[in-house]
């Protein structure tokens, strides 16, 4: 199965789970696809996905722009080409930073993006937003590493 970003239909939210528009290119709902959900979230300028946390697992691969992720208790300024695991259950939120929107593709592993439970309510006060952030080992909760890109992905002319 093969779908082009260019023909999918921006959705929206702009209430209490924050302001960003996204492109779902793979979900149930929509393709002849199961067991992952696909899609690009566009974020302009200021614009975030609240903290928010979900039973399935994801992944972030930033395409444009600067974004602040929130993973955890951790948070990390990430630019283009930076690649995010987000653990079941963890909390996590983004916001663009800069003037330059932001495009993040991810993925996560459901039928359909419809299916997908999504909780932003807040954390007690004291403590974590969920169990699963606290159980975090360090190296996890804090899962971004500082890789830097290959030669071939930062050399000029080429």
């Amino acid at each position: 199965m093969v779908t082009w970003l260019g023909g999918a239909p921006l959705d929206a939210w702009d209430d209490d789970r924050g302001r960003l528009g996204f492109a779902s290119l793979l979900s149930a709902d929509r393709t002849p696809t199961s067991a992952m959900t696909a899609g690009v979230a566009v974020l302009r300028p200021g614009e975030r996905l609240e903290p928010h946390r979900h039973e399935p697992a994801e992944v972030y691969l930033i395409l444009e722009g600067r974004v602040e992720l929130t993973l955890g208790e951790a948070v990390h300024e990430l630019d283009q080409g930076a690649v995010v695991f987000i653990p079941g259950n963890v909390t996590h939120g983004v916001r663009a930073l800069g003037d330059v929107t932001a495009r993040v593709f991810y993925v996560l592993a459901c039928d359909s993006f419809d299916d997908m439970q999504y909780d932003f309510s807040p954390a007690s006060s004291g403590e974590p937003a969920s169990t699963a952030d606290s159980e975090l080992e360090p190296s996890t909760r804090s899962s971004v590493s500082e890789v830097s890109p290959p030669a071939s992905l930062t050399a000029s002319g080429g």
